[in-house]
């Protein structure tokens, strides 16, 4: 048996079944598949289609004059007509013609005797709209004679193609102005905007991005992004962030800040504040790129860094004298008062904090410089806890706090910069003692694992005045204290948790917080497990 021949059907017949209308009567050759033709061809213009459809009417039905108008509820608009436009502007401003051209569905009416004008050549008018009533476009239809059951059914197979074709026009149209406003949009913000399609190509490439790569939107357009936005290191930073990203459901939004080399070799600094859109399957199909030139920022953020660094420096040598001269004085109080032990005392303690104040700026231009030096080894995190939680156990007792260590009942080594973790936990334990007036300190210790890897968790839990939620981002910023003065006498300068953070996520940890104000607040540093690097026989 030979197997079925398949034909394919051309769009206007696949459309008749759409609409479930038989093609019985629709023949190659006739007038009708021609009509349809003309009204499926969307190479030919709207109002072309119109002045030729209306011709093509007259033809086909017993219709002595045919129009195709655009009504409002206060007017009709000739669009296209069988008649001359005087003839036919004379005959559609008839009362007859608004009445029929206002109701709500198709209609076939009379003429009404009164109507001389009409009535002098025509018996019956019929109204089919195109979609939409309001503001829509209508055929309007005279005729000496009714029109037959076969030119009614032709009319409203012709009534609801056309129908179709309006409203994508009409879409097309909107969307054409939607473009058109976007376009004015993106090209006339103040940042840089970009449009990737799923293979990373450029889709939209507003001015602002030309003025920062030298490539216009004609250029980049249709150009995958490394090609016009371009770096030196990490050529496909994007791509490799979008695999990241496909692994996260629940992470669309990126930030990154780098330098990029124009078209004529220039560099500039940019931060990048990109979305990925996803499709229902989790495919990305589309990325958005915010690009903000931040050039003169970054150079004013080394200016100042290169400023503190210098006073840092300067301010280091003097406090070094004041600290050798005090701790002279103190080795010897015979002849003091009681008062001028205080004193000496208070001097010492503000030299202190001074020369702590100058190592955190120190370390705060490290971190934003990327200068800090990290030293990474196994190291037990039983021994740092058990070194900070000795020296300051004193400032618990002093302000009658219950400070407490519990040590782990498990190996807990680490890889990480030992110095570098003495100093996150010697910062979360004294920020603890400080915000605690009374109550308890408490330090333990977890063991868990993630997606098969075993993690260490440190706990630095207090019952201090607490942290409110919205703050718990920001607790992490420079210069940033949550807490006034009201409840908390001790002086800092907000550096202590920015360097925490930096120093935990420079050694692959993470750092979170807890917290209900008047109850108290909990830190958690984690790290991943490593081995023991001299295990016990």
């Amino acid at each position: 048996m030979s197997a079925k021949q398949v034909t394919a059907l051309p769009p206007w017949e696949k459309l008749l079944q759409r609409l479930h209308v038989g093609d019985a009567s629709i023949l190659p050759g006739s007038r009708e598949y021609s009509l349809i033709k003309l009204i499926t061809d969307t190479r030919v213009d709207l109002r072309e289609m119109f002045g030729k459809l209306v011709l093509a009417l007259s033809r086909l039905l017993s219709a002595n004059a045919v129009f195709i108008v655009r009504s409002t509820p206060t007017s009709i608009a000739l669009v296209a007509g069988t008649l001359n436009r005087e003839r036919a502007l004379n005959l559609l401003e008839s009362a007859f013609i608004h009445r029929l051209t206002s109701a709500r569905d198709s209609v076939v009416k009379t003429i009404p005797v009164g109507e001389k004008k009409l009535r002098a050549k025509y018996r019956y008018a019929y109204c089919l709209p195109l979609g939409e009533r309001r503001n829509g476009f209508q055929i309007v239809l005279l005729s000496q004679a009714e029109l037959s059951n076969a030119e009614n059914n032709t009319m409203q197979l012709i009534q609801r193609v056309l129908a179709l074709r309006v409203r994508i026009s009409g879409m097309a149209e909107q969307l054409a102005r939607e473009a058109e406003s976007l376009s004015l949009l993106t090209h006339h913000l103040s940042e840089g905007m970009a449009v990737l399609d799923a293979n990373l190509n450029v889709t939209l490439w507003n001015r602002p991005m030309q003025r920062l790569t030298g490539y216009s939107p004609r250029e980049a357009t249709g150009k995958p992004y490394q090609a016009v936005f371009r770096r030196d290191q990490e050529a496909d930073w994007l791509k490799d962030l979008m695999n990241i990203y496909l692994s996260t459901p629940l992470r669309n939004v990126f930030n990154r800040e780098f330098e990029i080399i124009s078209r004529d070799g220039k560099r500039c600094w940019v931060n990048v504040s990109g979305s990925f859109m996803r499709q229902a399957e989790d495919r990305i199909v589309q990325t958005i790129l915010i690009v903000r030139d931040v050039t003169q920022l970054k150079a004013q953020e080394e200016r100042k860094n290169e400023f503190i660094s210098i006073a840092t420096h300067e301010l280091r040598t003097p406090i070094t004298a004041i600290k050798g001269y005090l701790s002279l004085l103190s080795r010897d109080e015979t002849g003091l008062t009681d008062s001028q032990k205080t004193y000496l005392r208070r001097a010492a303690e503000a030299n202190n904090r001074l020369a702590g104040l100058a190592e955190d700026l120190l370390r705060t231009v490290q971190i934003e410089e990327d200068r800090l030096s990290i030293n990474l080894r196994p190291v037990n995190l039983r021994e740092i806890l058990n070194r900070v939680t000795r020296d300051l156990k004193t400032k618990a007792e002093g302000k009658g706090i219950a400070f407490s260590y519990v040590p782990p009942g498990f190996e807990a080594w680490v890889t990480a910069d030992e110095e570098k973790l003495h100093q996150v936990f010697t910062n979360l334990i004294d920020n603890a003692l400080k915000y605690t007036n009374k109550g308890s300190v408490r330090v333990y210790l977890d063991k868990f694992e993630t997606n098969g890897e075993p993690r260490i968790i440190v706990h630095i839990q207090d019952t201090g005045i607490g942290i409110s939620s919205k703050n718990y981002d920001v607790i992490f910023e420079k210069f940033r204290r949550t807490h006034n003065t009201a409840q908390i006498r001790e002086s800092g300068a907000g550096l202590g948790l920015f360097i925490v953070k930096s120093f935990v996520e420079k050694q692959g940890g993470k750092i979170s917080v807890n917290s209900r104000m008047g109850r108290g607040t909990t830190f958690s540093v984690q790290f991943p497990a490593t081995e023991n690097p001299k295990p016990l026989n």
